[in-house]
């Protein structure tokens, strides 16, 4: 899929601090699984010797997760596994150096309402992480599993915007530019397709195509989005297709030409009846 685009190294969205459970306060911490990695990282506070521990343990249940936030009697959590709280597996594992535990689902959680719990203990404390499914993308918004159409361009001055959010390994650009909803065959200039128009690049992998006149003929565009396929083995990608249609003037022209036609037929018409009553008027004299 991503034959013909120049692939570039992952541009990954700035990254910011892993977020810590605090035995202060609410002691409560929500984090959201990524919908472009399907994963979400936290911590406990973990240290080698500071005694902080985890429920369940990643080191040896790493397939399961707490089924509710709190219990009864302030024991151990009751335990149920990913697949059970989100349809799909998943598992959760600790980094032996910087103690920081990643929750990995191996597909697009189907119950999305669900949610994960951890517990982050200390002494008699606890602070409950609660890890919750992500919320589904806006329309113009690309991803590993999800293509955008975007609405059809028939007017000159017009622009159309969207994005290629998240973590990708390929991005367009105008001259990287496909025909068909399939974005098959080899790739076009933008200016060959459509003269004159632009696209243009902003943050977060935002992209608008900026249209200011139409083409004489439609052009079906694509553009391509490529993807890591958390869901695969490791350097599997996947494509997001963006597409869009701009209208062609020659149906305008086809349209006037057609009405020109239509009116001199009945301009002729007229003229031939005009005559053939006239002739018959005159003969009825005689």
């Amino acid at each position: 899929d991503s034959a013909g685009l120049v692939e570039a190294q992952p541009r990954r969205l700035t990254e910011s601090p892993v977020s810590q459970c605090s035995f202060e306060g609410e002691k409560t911490l929500t984090v959201p699984v990524s919908p472009y990695t399907l994963e979400a990282k936290f911590s406990c506070g973990i240290t080698s010797s500071n005694g902080i521990t985890v429920d369940p343990d990643c080191a040896t249940q790493q397939v399961n997760c707490c089924a509710s936030p709190s219990a009864t009697d302030g024991s151990k959590c009751q335990q149920q596994t990913i697949s059970q709280a989100t349809g799909v597996n998943g598992s959760a594992s600790m980094d032996k150096t910087s103690y920081v535990i990643t929750v990995k689902l191996e597909g697009t959680p189907t119950n999305t309402a669900g949610k994960l719990y951890f517990w982050c203990k200390k002494s008699q404390e606890t602070c409950v992480v609660i890890v919750s499914m992500p919320e589904a993308l806006p329309e113009t918004q690309c991803n590993f599993n999800k293509n955008v159409s975007l609405p059809a361009i028939s007017d000159p001055n017009k622009e159309a915007t969207f994005q290629c959010g998240g973590t990708v390994k390929g991005s367009p650009d105008d001259t990287q530019v496909f025909n068909g909803p399939d974005c098959a065959g080899n790739a076009s200039k933008l200016s060959d397709l459509v003269p004159g128009a632009q696209l243009t690049k902003g943050k977060d992998g935002t992209f608008t195509l900026s249209v200011a006149a139409l083409p004489s003929d439609a052009q079906n565009l694509c553009f391509k989005c490529i993807y890591p396929d958390p869901t695969k083995p490791k350097d599997t990608d996947a494509t997001c297709k963006v597409t869009v249609t701009v209208s062609g003037t020659s149906k305008t022209t086809t349209a006037s030409t057609t009405t020109s036609a239509a009116e001199g037929i009945a301009v002729t018409s007229f003229a031939a009846v005009a005559v053939a009553f006239f002739s018959f008027a005159g003969n009825a004299y005689y």
